[in-house]
């Protein structure tokens, strides 16, 4: 058949720069013309290397399938698979690829692996199948399925459709007199989207059940662990730093301090539809419905600010709803236009306040509580009238409460509807 060549042995064949090594060949020469070679199969040129079991290369259209622990190995990057469909293209890297079957491929820091990988060089889109995976250098990926966006030879967007998870590992010490440790910062959900510029990590976007646990480091000192979920959580970086960390929607959480590093000496819980955590600023901020629990003070608004430099909060009226604050379990809710407390010295000041005790009301323009749960109302009122605006009251410029105890006052004057009665 003059249309096919057979040849065996240790066969070396050279054409327009390509090198062929393998045991045994089959040329075709019809309308399509192509080549099958068996045996260590060896293609080479000046782009590269590609061995295998088996090979099919079609003359026509420039494109190989490797078949049977396929390798390619071009400049820093490489892949190693089952089988290995290469096409040339038009495009930035020149070639389209398929590979099937315990795909690996490892390109300078990066390694990534699945099951499929797909890469279409026309529109730069990677899509890696079945047990997605990807390293790199301190960062793990995994998916179901996970789709890279490429620009030029920079990541632009990675999107992973089901179950994705990301470890970010870090380093930091738990005393000042110990070396550096191992910890694993923690990011999951239903899927995510992962923005690039300049080949710089800019934002992780974790849609639905999202969940992630955070260390706090400050000078290489770990402060305590953040863990927090919602229904989407967004994390902001910049130069690889995570600078900022916002969750919409059911935002739940609780800061673990570390004890030997931390003024803060229990659990915070916390909760707010929406959540603004400025990392650089080490601020909190809390929008509808939040709440702050720190041992048995627990502090409800539709806005709270926590500094946690100082350990100090702040919160005030929104929409006519007023800030509440219980001290403990046993103590009446106080309410006011504007609380202040400090985490530390557990010591909290109400603006325009209002707080109920033995069945009697306190009204102040500033009302303070200590640690000792004893309450201070300056430019106050006593009365057990439970209206906002009551018809009777005592007044005073200064009165201390001491609970179950007694109260302090001076100087005290009786007002019925707002007229001075005795005093």
């Amino acid at each position: 058949n003059d249309d096919k060549l057979e040849l065996f042995g240790d066969i070396h064949m050279t054409e327009n720069g390509n090198v062929l090594e393998c045991d045994t060949l089959y040329y075709f020469s019809d309308e399509e013309e192509h080549i099958i070679s068996f045996g260590e199969v060896n293609f080479s040129n000046q782009d590269g290397t590609l061995t295998s079991d088996s090979l099919y290369y079609s003359v026509s259209n420039d494109s190989l399938y490797a078949y049977g622990g396929a390798y390619l190995k071009k400049l820093q990057s490489d892949i190693k698979a089952e089988t290995i469909n290469l096409i040339k293209s038009d495009g930035y890297f020149g070639y389209s690829f398929i590979a099937k079957g315990d795909v690996v491929i490892n390109d300078n820091d990066i390694q990534i692996n699945g099951s499929e990988i797909i890469y279409i060089d026309s529109t730069q889109h990677m899509s890696i199948l079945k047990d997605a995976h990807i390293i790199n250098q301190n960062k793990e990926l995994f998916g179901e399925n996970i789709f890279i966006q490429f620009k030029d030879s920079s990541i632009n967007e990675i999107v992973i459709d089901k179950d994705p998870i990301v470890y970010n590992k870090i380093e930091a010490r738990i005393s000042e007199d110990v070396i550096e440790e191992h910890f694993t910062d923690v990011m999951l959900g239903e899927s995510m989207i992962i923005k690039y510029s300049d080949n710089k990590l800019e934002e992780i976007k974790v849609i639905g059940m999202a969940s992630s646990l955070y260390h706090v480091i400050n000078n290489m000192l770990l402060e305590g662990t953040n863990e927090v979920s919602g229904d989407t959580i967004l994390f902001s970086f910049i130069d690889e730093e995570l600078i900022r960390i916002m969750v919409q929607g059911g935002g739940a959480g609780l800061f673990t301090p570390e004890f030997n590093n931390s003024s803060i000496d229990s659990v915070i819980y916390y909760f707010a539809e929406k959540i603004d955590y400025d990392i650089l600023k080490n601020v909190n901020h809390f929008y509808n419905q939040g709440s702050i629990q720190y041992q048995d003070t627990e502090l409800n608004s539709e806005y709270i600010k926590v500094n946690w430099n100082t350990n100090k909060l702040e919160s005030h009226v929104v929409n006519n709803i007023k800030p509440i604050v219980r001290t403990d379990l046993k103590s009446s809710p106080m309410r006011g236009d504007t609380i202040y407390y400090d985490l530390i010295s557990e010591i909290g000041v109400i603006n325009k306040g209002k707080t109920e005790l033995n069945n009697a009301f306190y009204h102040g323009d500033e009302i303070l509580s200590d640690n000792n749960q004893n309450i201070y109302s300056f430019d106050g009122i006593y009365t057990s009238c439970d209206l906002e605006y009551p018809h009777y009251y005592f007044l005073s410029k200064k009165m201390k409460i001491i609970p179950d105890k007694h109260i302090v006052a001076k100087p005290i004057t009786l007002h019925i509807r707002d007229f001075s009665i005795i005093g």
